[in-house]
């Protein structure tokens, strides 16, 4: 998607444990990346917003908003960041997920 960059993994794990599935952690290589990943990037907006429909997709509406004020908050002293824009574009993650739920 042009909106979002990252949590394809979370999706997976979070549709596995909703089926009922078990997940085990193995210490072990399956595959080579770069050393340099989203989580070590610099937040940009869409890091931001791949985080709101993060939350989206594994939450109802109020649970992924209260993730994203928290959220916001954590990165903003972290990053000294104004935290509305960060919360702004959290929560146009969460929107964007929810729309594509619909249909």
């Amino acid at each position: 998607s042009e909106m979002l960059c990252a949590g394809e993994e979370d999706v997976l794990l979070t549709d596995m444990l909703r089926k009922g599935l078990n997940i085990f952690i193995l210490p072990e290589d399956i595959a080579l990346t770069e050393p340099v990943t989203t989580g070590s990037r610099p937040l940009n907006t869409k890091v931001l917003r791949s985080k709101g429909a993060l939350y989206g997709y594994q939450r109802s509406w109020p649970g992924a908003v209260m993730r994203c004020l928290r959220e916001a908050a954590s990165l903003a002293v972290r990053h000294r960041r104004n935290p509305w824009s960060i919360l702004q574009q959290l929560l146009q993650g969460v929107k964007y997920i929810r729309q594509c739920k619909k249909g």
